[in-house]
């Protein structure tokens, strides 16, 4: 009887317990989550269906790669292009964007342009929308001949030869511009090198070179998981070469997403369907928490707060801080992209977010926090970090949660997770592990935070890194480097600007689009506490040719007298100098103190006698040596970016970003090489041509000599020394027919070509040399100086071409009897 007694009282808690979990809400009841970001797709099947583009988001990035393929198209005319991205990255996607986007169907075609931003929408409508319709022919790649896939595309005739393929593409293209997407390309390149014969690879070589001389009107993009150099990599020796031949043919993009840009993605999937929920977003604490990760963040890198601060608070009920980790998470070796962060949203893995939604009740709601993500990381990807290149770290955080687990000391451990994801994962977020972020995400008093800190420092856990002035993980080595830093400091005593990294060069942009010439303006690092610094700048202004047009100078100051100095110094040498631009480094202070831990640094791992033995210690001062001279170089390039630059164009400082800069390097360009032609050919009108623009000069010279009363020198169809003929000599008047019948060379009457000759003319008629032989690397002399300006590339073509328009003035011949001409 007792015991049927205590059945029947356990029936009724159970029943008890059921009608209370009925009554409860959980999350999983008022969160939603877009399952359609969840599932891969295929650019054959999904094509044109509403549901991609209505769930489609275009971040900046996206809508970059469009405009870089525009830009390309219509500068270069190179319209073969690759977009390479890991797995995940959302290639696919933003291939059937691009589909829709000129689709003949008018509903998917607004509503894609609905999906892009005012600052690219005009450009990428106007080019891809205007004038001509497009067809196109989307491909998923397979473990077969390229050719051959080709020919089942576009349903042709198996005994079709590879010209007869281009004829068709040709036909096509007469009628509706032609793009073709090649998805899972990497199939086909593998199956390339398994074949181990180079028939593929000069099909595609072939296919580059025909695309490319097509004008826009067709386009081809290849969807790579790595770079052709990575499948050259993996070929037989004899194929390698082959491989390298196409490398250049295609202009590579890369398909990448920010941290910005991945945060918004996650703010996509998450839907909130519950007012009790939505208000929680106003909850005092939860603004405090995003309020600290974004004044965390910006401490670290720079960002639109406001912007920013509304895209944590959009990834609501995530914990900010695993927001920007979990974006970190699909970058590394063990993740995989985007589809790191759909599977931890969408699965049900243990302490992922659909195991959080299911288990917190509404009445009891808290955020998804940072220690339940490390658990995610442990239990679902655990064995998989341990194989990667973070095993030996990921190794120490395990021990060490599991330490203070057995002592029962949950703050403690919680402390350990959140500084070990973030020394983990952080990289360039910006995120650091300060004393306000950690208090912040793990609401403990302030007391309380600096005595665990302080046991964590002392049990050689943690360690504070003043570089980046927070909290990181130690890798399992007692030396403690901040220490030693501070130890050999007061040993610098002079400092060295030698060896800091230089700067790119700035390219005149403008001036390229306009002549097609490469020229450029190089960034100069100037230390004021040099007694020889007007002496350098006038060896530089004597260095400056036709390609390297000037000097952008940044002055170094080391106190404030020598910045007043050099303030003084800009203005002053501006005017002499015109083809210089001069800045001050006002936050030089920084810079000084940075440079001193750099010394510091590279004196510690030259004498210190502790790191011999602790590869540890050793790996953490090489990697802190190189952030620091990153730290550098990073407040450096912000001058390029907003500072006030003295020229003699200017009235007084002025004010100039990288892209004023850019414009200015174009002024320059135009007032060295006044006189210089106009070219858009990037295969010759370069100092060095590569060995197959070689190729087509030397082809073209020939014709230009054998052929030169035939039309278009008798070439036939589109070789490359065809497109070297029109635009350097057709389009430039050099060759052509009064009649249409007999076609020959003659001197230009007007511009710049006209200048070129008239140059050679004088030069051949000067005193000196009248009389006497001259050569032509002689006359190539003149014509490379300012201000003609003339790349080493065409000057054999223009010197033939010159020449030929002076039959019965000049005679030619070559003085090499060891050359053997046939």
């Amino acid at each position: 009887m007792l015991k049927r007694m205590i059945i029947n009282v356990n029936d009724d808690n159970i029943r008890n317990i059921m009608k209370d979990s009925e009554k409860k809400t959980y999350l999983i009841d008022v969160i939603e989550r877009d399952n359609y970001f969840q599932r891969s797709v295929n650019i054959d099947l999904d094509k044109n269906l509403p549901e991609v583009i209505k769930n489609f988001y275009c971040p900046i990035s996206y809508e970059q790669v469009l405009e870089r393929m525009i830009d390309t198209i219509q500068l270069s005319h190179q319209s073969a292009f690759t977009w390479t991205g890991t797995f995940g990255s959302g290639k696919s996607t933003l291939a059937l964007f691009l589909n829709a986007l000129i689709s003949t169907d008018e509903q998917i075609r607004d509503l894609a342009t609905q999906k892009l931003s005012t600052d690219y929408k005009k450009k990428i409508v106007d080019f891809f929308q205007k004038d001509a319709d497009w067809q196109v022919v989307n491909i998923v790649g397979q473990a077969i001949s390229i050719e051959t896939l080709f020919k089942q595309a576009f349903k042709l005739d198996d005994g079709l030869t590879t010209q007869q393929i281009f004829d068709y593409l040709t036909y096509i293209s007469r009628t509706n511009r032609l793009l073709i997407f090649i998805d899972e390309m990497g199939k086909l390149l593998e199956a390339v090198n398994r074949s181990n014969t180079s028939e593929d690879v000069y099909f595609l070589q072939q296919l580059a070179e025909f695309v490319n001389r097509t004008e826009g009107r067709i386009v081809f993009i290849g969807i790579l998981h790595q770079s052709f150099t990575a499948y050259a990599r993996q070929s037989k020796r004899h194929m390698f070469n082959e491989w390298q031949k196409i490398q250049g043919r295609f202009t590579d993009l890369a398909i990448t997403l920010s941290v910005d840009e991945q945060l918004n993605l996650i703010s996509k999937v998450i839907e909130i369907d519950s007012s009790a929920v939505e208000s929680k977003k106003s909850d005092d604490n939860f603004q405090t928490i995003i309020d600290e990760t974004t004044a965390n963040v910006a401490n670290g890198r720079t960002i639109d707060k406001g912007k920013f601060s509304q895209t944590l608070e959009n990834v609501f009920p995530l914990h900010p801080l695993v927001a920007i980790l979990l974006c970190q998470l699909s970058k590394k070796n063990f993740g995989q992209n985007q589809r790191s962060i759909f599977s931890f949203l969408m699965s049900a893995e243990a302490f992922g977010f659909s195991h959080y939604l299911k288990n917190t009740p509404l009445d009891n709601f808290k955020l998804y926090q940072p220690s339940q993500f490390w658990d995610y990381l442990d239990n679902n990807l655990g064995n998989m970090i341990l194989s990667s290149e973070y095993a030996k770290f990921w190794l120490l955080s395990q021990l060490a949660v599991n330490r203070y687990e057995v002592r029962g000391n949950n703050e403690m451990v919680n402390l350990i997770k959140i500084i070990s994801l973030i020394s983990m994962f952080a990289d360039d977020t910006g995120i650091h592990a300060d004393f306000n972020l950690l208090q912040s995400a793990t609401g403990l008093d302030s007391a309380k935070l600096i005595s665990l800190l302080e046991d964590l420092q002392s049990a050689s856990l943690i360690s504070y890194s003043k570089f980046q002035q927070a909290y990181i993980f130690n890798e399992g080595s007692d030396f403690n480097l901040s220490e030693a830093i501070e130890k050999y400091l007061p040993t610098i005593q002079d400092l060295t600007f030698n060896e800091l990294k230089q700067f790119e060069p700035i390219i005149a942009k403008k001036h390229y689009q306009e002549k097609g010439a490469f020229r450029w303006v190089e960034i100069k690092l100037l230390p004021m506490n040099t007694t020889s610094i007007r002496d350098t700048i006038a060896t530089l202004a004597k260095q400056a040719n036709a390609s390297l047009v000037g000097y952008f100078c940044i002055l170094i100051p080391t106190n404030e007298e020598e910045f007043a100095q050099a303030l003084n110094f800009a203005s002053e040498l501006s005017p002499t100098y015109p083809n210089f631009a001069f800045t001050v480094l006002h936050g030089y202070e920084s810079i000084i103190e940075l440079l001193k831990d750099a010394l510091a640094i590279k004196a510690i791992l030259k004498n210190e006698p502790r790191l011999i033995n602790d590869t540890i210690a050793r790996q953490e001062t090489e990697a802190r040596l190189v952030q620091t001279d990153d730290k550098i170089n990073l407040q450096l390039q912000s001058v390029l970016n907003q500072s006030d630059w003295f020229n003699a164009r200017f009235k007084e400082a002025k004010p100039l970003n990288i892209f004023k800069l850019s414009s200015l390097a174009s002024q320059m360009a135009d007032d060295v090489v006044e006189r210089s032609i106009e070219c858009n050919n990037e295969l010759v009108n370069r100092n060095q041509p590569s060995p197959n623009a070689k190729g087509a000069i030397r082809e073209l010279i020939k014709r230009m000599i054998e052929n030169s009363k035939e039309e278009n020198l008798g070439i036939e169809k589109f070789p490359p020394e065809r497109a070297v003929y029109e635009s350097v000599l057709k389009n430039n008047g050099l060759h052509y027919s009064d009649d249409d019948e007999n076609y020959f060379f003659t001197k230009p009457k007007t511009g710049s070509f006209k200048a070129l000759w008239d140059c050679a003319d004088n030069f051949l008629q000067q005193d000196e040399n009248i009389g006497q032989l001259v050569t032509a690397d002689e006359i190539y002399q003149e014509w490379q100086k300012p201000p003609y300006g003339v790349k080493a590339g065409l000057c054999d073509i223009l010197y033939v071409a010159y020449i030929l328009s002076r039959p019965s003035d000049l005679a030619n011949y070559i003085n090499d009897p060891t050359l053997n001409l046939k």
